[in-house]
């Protein structure tokens, strides 16, 4: 059974979506379930996705055959997308203690949003950094490295991403990785562009990359199609 306020529609979003924070009570037991939803009818059959190692996954899945007539589910707070988590882990963590609770995991770890800014603990930043140190490491190791050379600043023999962080670090100059990768495999642009750039006009002895030249390809860069 649901128990649905009968003004529910004021609380769509303009995404279309009703966004809530529920509990479901099983008669027959006295325990309850606390979980959050986002939906297009309230009025489904929708009783919460515990996980299979959950006391309520089972007498969810015996329920299913007396049409929820043991359930109650009930709205405990509208919400927004935004908040939905939040307010979610606020009514876990009043409960948490309460042995007639189901839930097992009291702090909802599925979305970014049940996490405050900057919080630490946040898996979903760790996880994003994580990925980032990879893909970083993998664009070294897939970069090539080459030998460039400017007469006011002298050699230097990196990768495109290494130059540009220390041009940046060291003398708060940003070089632009596209230009750098058109004169790693053209040699230099004082003489203009390759035929192929749409960009005719060459360049200027005052712009900055005027004076770079790359001598030459010391590990060829890696190619996704070789």
């Amino acid at each position: 059974m649901k128990v649905i306020p009968a003004d529910f529609e004021k609380y769509r979003r303009k995404d279309g979506k009703i966004y809530l924070i529920y509990r479901v009570d099983v008669l027959d037991q006295d325990r309850y379930y606390i979980g959050s939803r986002a939906c297009d009818n309230v009025n489904d059959n929708y009783y919460g996705t515990p996980a299979e190692g959950n006391d309520y996954y089972s007498i969810l899945q015996e329920s299913k055959d007396s049409n929820y007539d043991n359930l109650v589910f009930t709205v405990l707070k509208w919400t927004t997308k935004q908040k939905r988590y939040i307010h979610e882990e606020e009514f876990l963590q009043l409960s948490k203690d309460d042995p007639k609770i189901l839930n097992k995991d009291f702090r909802p770890t599925n979305c970014w949003f049940a996490y405050e800014p900057g919080d630490p603990d946040n898996p979903f930043i760790k996880q994003k950094e994580r990925i980032s140190e990879i893909n970083r490491q993998k664009n070294i190791s897939w970069a090539g490295k080459y030998h460039f050379y400017h007469p006011d600043y002298g050699d230097f023999k990196s990768t495109i991403t290494e130059l540009i962080k220390t041009f940046r670090d060291e003398h708060n100059l940003i070089l632009d990785r596209g230009m750098m990768n058109l004169i790693g495999r053209h040699g230099h642009l004082r003489d203009g562009f390759p035929p192929e750039y749409k960009r005719k006009m060459p360049l200027k002895p005052t712009n900055k990359y005027y004076n770079w030249t790359c001598k030459g390809v010391l590990k060829a860069p890696y190619i996704r199609s070789r």
